[in-house]
């Protein structure tokens, strides 16, 4: 499968993830040896920065790019502000 304007594997052009993947809150796109430098990207956008770190790579500067995925995550909090007090704080139960 051809990925145009899509994050692909590194060396490759198949697509980074598939369908039936399980999720994960973060996903190596590109990992090279000795890797001073990391673009860590969010979206849609993330194949912008696997090529800046393709291009930085072939100049002598190797570079990781991470997609970071997000935090699957939960609280069950109730929160409250009390006049006159301008932050919100956790209500005690």
């Amino acid at each position: 499968m051809l990925c145009i304007n899509c994050a692909s594997r590194q060396n490759s052009t198949e697509p980074l993830w598939q369908g039936t993947d399980a999720w994960t809150p973060a996903t190596v796109l590109r990992a090279n040896r000795d890797a001073k430098t990391v673009i860590l990207t969010v979206g849609a956008p993330s194949y912008v920065a696997a090529a800046a770190a393709d291009k930085a790579t072939t100049q002598g500067m190797a570079t990781d790019v991470i997609i970071v995925n997000g935090e699957e995550t939960r609280a069950d909090k109730r929160m409250c502000r009390r006049p006159p007090a301008a932050r919100y704080a956790i209500a005690q139960a």
